[in-house]
């Protein structure tokens, strides 16, 4: 027989995180989300408990972790490969919206109803079940897209898939923690669009030339590291330190204002089919266009061009 998810009300996780000792018991009624509220909230489905423990019990196996990244060579994954793996795995295989992730509840459920979650957890932050869950505790905006190890990856990989391909998502993992957290930290990047675009431009860029024709000496700092660092080093530099420019720039660009209404063929009937789907795939909901990613090509260009006159550089640049 199947278990469920019980989902539980956000008060009770508060009191777990600031009283001692206090013990979440799912099958006490007022420990529950009421009916009315899993309604309210779209949270009223099924959601499979073993399907969700074969997804974590997969994020621990080593192996799997690093196929997933192409690195067999490597003796243990790198914590972004756990995280790339898991988001894409969870994603692509356990099908939910946008609407029912962004629900505190939901992802609290799971790290105290999914052994294997647990599990994973204790691999991922490598300590104490009890202290890494109130760590982890999703309360507000910043622990649901950043800090929690469950929640986090998962809308790195929906804000950053073009409909159902994943290859976007991949190359924001690639980039590092430092990258994604600050990306996703930001409410001015909260953006679809912008995010595809971004990634598209790191990774088709040849870094190594990206100081062709600029020759004056306002460009000699930045020319410094170019000549001394690898292709892929210049590319997480970018990635990390462009963001604050490029904050400051949508602040004052119309365009990159109104960059969301722009047309990127929606279709809900593709999104609502997939959530009901048990296909390990993503949803053909959308298509960002070359135009669209070309189009936003040139103001990148114009922020790298501010960045690259007074470049930053991150010491934190070979986190795992």
């Amino acid at each position: 027989m199947k278990k469920y998810l019980h989902l539980v009300n956000q008060i009770e996780f508060l009191k777990f995180k600031k009283e001692d000792g206090y013990v979440i018991n799912p099958s006490n009624s007022n420990s529950s989300m009421r009916k009315d509220e899993l309604v309210e909230y779209n949270l009223h489905r099924n959601y499979d408990i073993e399907k969700l423990n074969t997804i974590f019990k997969d994020a621990q196996n080593d192996k799997k972790v690093l196929k997933f990244s192409n690195s067999e060579g490597q003796k243990k994954p790198s914590q972004y490969m756990r995280d790339k793996f898991l988001g894409i795995t969870l994603h692509s295989n356990f099908h939910i919206s946008r609407s029912e992730a962004s629900r505190y509840e939901f992802w609290n459920t799971i790290m105290f109803q999914v052994p294997e979650a647990q599990k994973y957890l204790s691999l991922r932050r490598s300590g104490d079940i009890s202290s890494i869950l109130k760590k982890l505790l999703v309360t507000n905006e910043t622990s649901l897209m950043v800090t929690n190890n469950i929640s986090s990856p998962w809308w790195i990989v929906e804000m950053s898939r073009n409909g159902d391909s994943y290859d976007l998502s991949k190359v924001a993992f690639d980039q590092k923690s430092n990258f994604y957290q600050r990306w996703f930290n930001s409410n001015a990047l909260h953006s679809s669009i912008l995010t595809i675009s971004f990634l598209t431009y790191l990774e088709k860029k040849d870094w190594k030339k990206c100081l062709e024709g600029k020759d004056g000496k306002e460009y000699d700092l930045m020319r410094i590291f170019v000549d001394n660092n690898s292709k892929e080093a210049i590319r997480r530099q970018i990635a990390i330190n462009l963001q604050t420019v490029l904050n400051d720039h949508i602040s004052s660009n119309e365009y990159l204002n109104n960059i969301d209404n722009l047309e990127i063929n929606q279709n809900d009937d593709n999104y609502k089919e997939w959530l009901e789907s048990n296909k390990n795939i993503g949803p053909k909901d959308f298509q960002v266009t070359k135009d669209i990613i070309d189009s936003l090509e040139k103001q990148f260009d114009l922020v790298l061009d501010i960045y690259m006159t007074n470049p930053h550089f991150s010491n934190e640049i070979d986190e795992e």
